[in-house]
């Protein structure tokens, strides 16, 4: 009887990481229309100090990301699945190839399937280390995402979200160059 027993545990393709995933994945989903208030720094080599802005984030219907900044200065970026679209009130506008910027493929992938709770998707797309061990209690989960597209990873592009319970509350983004980008979100008002 116990053989038996475990057997069909060990037939499942469930585990209990795979499933605390599985919910989380499914909490996230239902507050997807929701817009998260962001601040970001951006450290590069290209740059004497790192830059700091701060804006919403949200998902269209169509499976774009809006990034809508305030500070320091208002800027609207549109990601769609091939390409990125700037504007700003001053009129200016600029669209480009999401292939001349590989890490912003790789954020809007990870987002979109985040927030759509897919994880085919996530798994199409990055080899997925799930953690939800917490020591603190408090529910707290992380996510290390290496992306699986060439082009991301001759970049070493590398992803980290991290929440607590049912909510996003950060991304870390780094490429082997020294660029990083870090987000702590709010739910926004």
């Amino acid at each position: 009887m116990l053989a038996i027993v475990l057997i069909a545990a060990l037939a499942s393709s469930t585990t209990p990481a795979a499933t605390e995933l599985e919910e989380l994945l499914a909490a996230l989903a239902a507050r997807a229309d929701a817009s998260l208030a962001f601040t970001e720094t951006r450290r590069s080599e290209l740059l004497d100090e790192p830059i700091e802005v701060s804006g919403t984030l949200h998902r269209t219907q169509d499976g774009r990301l809006v990034r809508e900044t305030t500070r320091p200065r208002a800027t609207v970026q549109t990601l769609s699945q091939d390409h990125v679209e700037i504007r700003r009130p001053d009129g200016y506008r600029q669209r480009f190839s999401l292939d001349r910027a590989p890490e912003l493929r790789v954020l809007r992938q990870a987002l979109v399937a985040l927030l759509d709770g897919d994880r085919s998707a996530l798994e199409a797309h990055f080899e997925l280390a799930f953690d939800e061990s917490d020591p603190s209690g408090d529910g707290g989960w992380s996510m290390r995402l290496t992306p699986l597209a060439e082009s991301a990873l001759e970049n070493g592009i590398e992803l980290e979200l991290r929440g607590e319970s049912d909510r996003l509350s950060g991304l870390t983004l780094d490429r082997n160059d020294g660029e990083a980008l870090r987000m702590r979100f709010e739910t926004a008002q």
